[in-house]
């Protein structure tokens, strides 16, 4: 994982990321709760320690999109790109 320092995004690619990490982590800790997980049962699903899950849901780093996608299918979901209607209208 990526700490936001080291992450030499754009100060707007930043800023996007600083709105968007929070989101999903929250998605993911909602999701946790729903099926009544701990966290350390959702690491073993995942192939994951406990303390990987703990760094995920508490947003301070970027997530790799494979740690996501593995952590999403121990919950029984899928990542997907969805259509931002506010940016494609822009365009």
């Amino acid at each position: 994982m990526i700490n936001w320092s080291e992450a030499g995004a754009l100060p707007n690619e930043a800023s996007e990321n600083a709105e968007i990490t929070p989101q999903l982590a929250a998605k993911i800790v909602a999701r946790r709760h729903e099926l009544g997980l701990t966290q350390a049962q959702l690491a073993e699903r995942a192939g994951l320690k406990q303390a990987a899950i703990a760094r995920l849901e508490r947003s301070g780093v970027i997530p790799r999109i494979d740690t996501l996608q593995t952590v999403a299918r121990a919950m029984g979901l899928r990542l997907d790109l969805v259509t931002d209607d506010h940016s494609a209208a822009a365009m």
